[in-house]
């Protein structure tokens, strides 16, 4: 699989934004909606967290085991409501994402199951909140009438809020509640479907993008800034002035105006701006947007970063997405002046085995399914579709297009958008072209743009542009600029806004379709959305970095390997390896990585399993998340068996390592719950069938999402046990890796999530000792792998927000360092991962370039490839560094390595603090004392002093991320 909660233990369900939006008519208009505010409103976006609680909701329950919050198949609309029930001690509630807005209505529907004091305690909330996130007191309330207690039927409710007259709130808070601030007694209800809306108060000027095309500006180099700005409010704006603010060494082009006057504006009218700004100096500072009236001011501010040339050791993104410099770097000693200088990283060949893995995508001849093609808008076919990248806003900035041209000149009459699935990612405002030679003409200009779900079911309705008098051209162009939210696919972890299509049609005055790809037509556009695929391009690009990072292992089958059972057995009874696919697999055991092979997923030959949701076109194969599912009748068992045996027949002498299944405790087994007797069965089956083809293959239990130890017990139940020879786990949750987690797991047929607390250990080493015990009656030797982690950044305009690069790079340097010092194997995802949307790969998606974490991994695999922890080093350190770590290691040369860091949260601007280390019984040695800073991986040679027979080292700069000191023959 891949992941998220990070990646994604569960499967998000899609939910249809159209039913909250006003159904217009199919032909061109000017438009205006009421947007709803809340995010994920009828709660069918799951949480990725390990605990499919519903996206942008929190839960608000105490004390455990009297009160929950869980989604509930009970809805009102969709597929799930969301059920709070508390008993007389207990409190339960939700908070929704804060809403930005002061005066306005929240409407919702819900159902009283249960309640001890009439329905009074059954309470909705609009909470105000301040810039602070602190609450500003006066709620908004709404209390259950007591008749609606056990009615059995849904209720309709609206709670209007007006918090302008205190200047202090700018935000409010959605909460659902059970016993909070009111009579306590036994409650129980289900709520679903809100919607939030502003109540304007007249104009109400408002910034919708300040955006820089370059994250980095290059010294010389012309980069695009884009404002827009727009009156939401009811009533007109009168004229104002834009005012763009420039740093010293930053100018905009001679003829662009850094003041601009702006007119009067109508109720959601907008402008857009442009400049093309040029640095003249590497320097930091901030652009300034002012935009002011005479009754209002509103401002914006972005960072920008000039540089002389781009370097990719000295840049990361922040957690908000912009870029930044690395924080400078003098020493790792304090009054060392001995030079820094990059660490020499070797390549997988020259390195022996490691605890370190990556997952890397394979490369193949060809793509099993073509789903989100530009060549979709052209083939014809109303039911295939293309899909531009995801964004977090509406208006993020870029113009994303979709170009088709035609081989002659054509006179054209009508240009027809044909709507995605549902009418799903219609463009909202936009320009339509059209190209005679190099000339470019708009013929048609959209603002407000809607259409109905309708437009999107068979048989479409297209949307449809008439010209007022034929053009000849060679060529039409859709240009969009604002963009509705979409229906997230499985998976998805974030609310995007997309630009989808299913074709464009040009239709010329003889009624023929020009640009149909059977008369010549081609298709060109800004982005391809491939979900979690990548492009056979970017794979055949960045495969070899594989080699260049030194890590042993790479774990395959997710995603669009041509390794999973329904690409390898597309004809009962018929297999075949890709001849691409099978080149690449011996050349990585060539370079020194071996594969860790995972036999999944289901094959719908044998038994296919319902979709939970109508997601439209999506990849239908090669995925449980669309219907090929884990086997749980006998044949299908067999089948799963007969593919496992046959890759491992194939694979024989190349392939040692096999897993099968992932995430089996969780959606991707696809069943609710999990079915642990069918996988104990697929275990027992398919591990005796591998080792009866090979008695040295080593197999695991598929690495299951976060911990799930009872689950996995009912499957052994099975008698797999002596035929395994691993336990596998994904750490999604883990806030920083010395920490333990929790389990997804299944208690008396539910899924149900459990803290670490509750099961029993705090740190890391105590749950790996925790797991050993609780397997030992099935094997008293399991290997434990950690075969799947990431710690995804934010990208600027990504729908998904997460961590700065440093914080994912400190996070994956203690990730192997901790793996490393357990005896525990251990693989990031992934090496890339191709759409702008969730960047968990090692090289940037985009750009390719590598990450800082590259060149982690790089000084991290180089270190302690062969180092296996050794308690004869007697290492001590000391110092005010919080949770200071002090573990030795050593070298597969026989040096002592030495690891320090503070297993604190990791930060991007963490202070280090001076560390004394002392390694006893060292003097007597010849050795040279270098340190490695595993952020850079930058080396520094140490002073060294003696003291009787022990090496002391002080003054060391230790923080967040290791630093490892190592004492033996220098050759880094």
């Amino acid at each position: 699989m891949r992941s998220i909660r990070s990646p994604f233990i569960v499967l998000l369900l899609a939910r249809t934004l159209a039913a909250a939006l006003a159904l217009l008519p199919l032909s061109p208009m000017q438009s205006a909606t009421v947007a709803n505010l809340c995010m994920n409103p009828g709660f069918e976006l799951l949480n990725p967290a390990g605990n499919n609680f519903p996206l942008n909701w929190s839960a608000v329950k105490s004390p455990a085991g009297q009160s929950s919050v869980a989604h509930d198949p009970n809805a009102h609309g969709g597929r799930i409501a969301l059920r709070l029930s508390a008993d007389a001690a207990g409190q339960a509630g939700a908070n929704g994402e804060p809403i930005p807005v002061r005066r306005g209505e929240v409407s919702f529907h819900y159902q009283a199951l249960k309640c001890g004091n009439g329905g009074e305690n059954l309470v909705l909330y609009v909470i105000a909140l301040g810039a602070d996130g602190a609450e500003v007191p006066g709620r908004t309330i709404f209390k259950v009438p007591a008749g609606h207690v056990g009615d059995g039927q849904w209720h309709a409710r609206k709670l209007e809020f007006d918090y302008t007259a205190n200047p202090a709130v700018t935000r409010i808070l959605i909460a659902p509640r059970v016993n909070e601030a009111t009579a306590a007694a036994a409650g129980d209800w289900l709520v679903d479907d809100f919607v939030c809306v502003e109540s304007a108060l007249g104009p109400r000027g408002q910034i919708e993008t300040f955006h820089l095309a370059d994250g980095v500006l290059v010294v010389g180099k012309p980069s695009l800034l884009v404002a827009q700005v727009a009156n939401t409010g009811d009533q007109p704006l009168p004229s104002s002035v834009l005012k763009l603010g420039l740093p010293a060494g930053i100018a905009v082009g001679a003829a662009e105006p850094t003041e601009i006057p702006i007119p009067e504006l109508a109720p959601r009218e907008w402008r857009r701006i442009s400049w093309h700004i040029t640095a003249s100096e590497p320097a930091q500072a901030r652009l300034d947007l002012d935009w002011h009236g005479d009754s209002f001011t509103v401002g914006q501010s972005r960072p920008v970063w000039s540089v002389q040339r781009r370097d990719p050791r000295a840049e990361f993104t922040d957690s908000s997405g912009f870029w930044r410099p690395m924080p400078a770097l003098t020493s790792l000693q304090e009054g060392n002046s001995a030079p820094l200088r990059p660490l020499k990283p070797l390549k997988s060949a020259q390195l022996p085995d490691s605890f370190i893995g990556v997952t890397a995508h394979l490369p193949r001849s060809r793509d099993f399914e073509r789903v989100f093609e530009p060549e979709h808008l052209v083939d014809g076919d109303p039911q295939t579709s293309w899909s531009g990248r995801g964004y977090a806003n509406a208006v993020p900035g870029p113009v994303d297009w979709a170009e088709v041209r035609w081989p002659l000149r054509q006179t054209v009459r009508e240009i027809r958008l044909v709507p995605y699935h549902r009418a799903e990612g219609f463009p909202v405002d936009f320009q339509v072209k059209l190209r005679t030679g190099k000339s470019w003409t708009v013929v048609h200009e959209m603002r407000g743009a809607t259409l109905p779900a309708a437009a999107g079911t068979s048989p479409k309705q297209p949307y449809v542009i008439s010209l007022s008098s034929p053009v000849t051209a060679d060529a039409v162009r859709l240009e969009a600029t604002r963009f509705h939210t979409a229906a997230s696919l499985p998976t998805d972890c974030a609310t995007s806004h997309f630009l989808r299509l299913s074709e464009i049609e040009v239709i010329s005055t003889a009624g023929d379709n020009v640009a149909l790809a059977t008369r010549g037509g081609r298709a060109d556009v800004a982005f391809t959305f491939r979900w979690y695929y990548n492009s056979l391009a970017v794979i055949r690009q960045t495969y070899p970095e594989l080699f260049n990072l030194g890590v042993k292992w790479n774990r395959i089958s997710q995603w669009g390997d041509w390794t999973a059972w329904s690409m390898v057995e597309q004809r009962k009874g018929e297999y075949h390896i890709d001849p691409v696919t099978d080149r690449a697999i011996t050349d990585s055991v060539k370079n020194g990585v071996q594969i860790l092979y995972t036999l999944c997923y289901g094959n719908a030959l044998y038994e296919e399993t319902p979709w939970l949701a109508d997601f439209g076109p999506v990849w239908r194969h090669g995925h449980p998340f669309t219907g090929d599912g884990g086997p749980t009748k006998p044949e299908t068992i067999q089948a799963f068996v007969n593919y496992a045996r046959f890759v491992a027949q194939h694979f024989k002498g190349r392939v040692k390592y096999y897993e099968i299944w992932n995430e089996q405790n969780s959606w991707a087994w696809y069943g609710s719950p999990p079915d642990a007797a069918a996988y104990g069965q697929l275990l027992l089956q398919t591990a005796r069938a591998l080792k009866e083809v090979d008695p040295e293959i080593k197999v695991s239990v598929g690495g299951t999402a976060a911990l799930a130890p009872e689950w996995i017990a009912q499957a052994l139940e099975s008698g797999a046990g002596p035929h395994l020879d691993a336990i596998a786990f994904h750490p999604y949750t883990m806030p920083y890796p010395e920490m333990g987690l929790g389990a997804l797991d299944v208690v008396a047929g539910k899924q149900a999530w459990k803290s670490k607390e509750e099961l029993g250990f705090q740190t890391y080493p105590e749950m790996l000792a925790f797991l050993r015990q609780r397997f030992a009656p099935y094997r008293t030797d399991f290997e434990i792998w950690a075969n799947e982690w990431n710690a995804v950044p934010t990208r600027e305009l990504s729908p998904y927000r997460g961590n700065s690069e440093i914080v994912e790079t400190k996070q994956a340097a203690r990730f192997f360092l901790v793996n490393t010092l357990c005896g525990v194997r251990a693989i990031w995802w992934s090496l890339v991962n191709e759409n702008t949307g969730l960047d968990w790969g090692i090289l940037r998606t985009g750009d390719l370039s590598r990450k800082p974490i590259f060149y982690t991994i790089q000084a991290l695999t180089t270190l302690l490839s062969g180092a296996r922890p050794d308690a004869s080093i007697n290492a001590t350190a000391s110092g005010p560094a919080p949770e200071l770590r002090c573990e030795p290691l050593r070298g597969r040369d026989g040096e002592i390595l030495v690891a320090l860091w503070s297993a604190v949260p990791p930060q991007d601007d963490a202070v280090s603090q001076p560390v004394t280390l002392r390694i006893r019984g060292a003097s007597s040695r010849r050795f040279k004392a270098e340190a490695v800073d595993s952020l850079r991986a930058q080396v520094q040679r140490l002073d060294v002093e003696r003291d009787g027979v022990d090496v002391v080292i002080r003054g060391l700069h230790v923080n967040d991320c290791p630093l490892i000191v190592r004492l033996g023959a220098s050759s880094l």
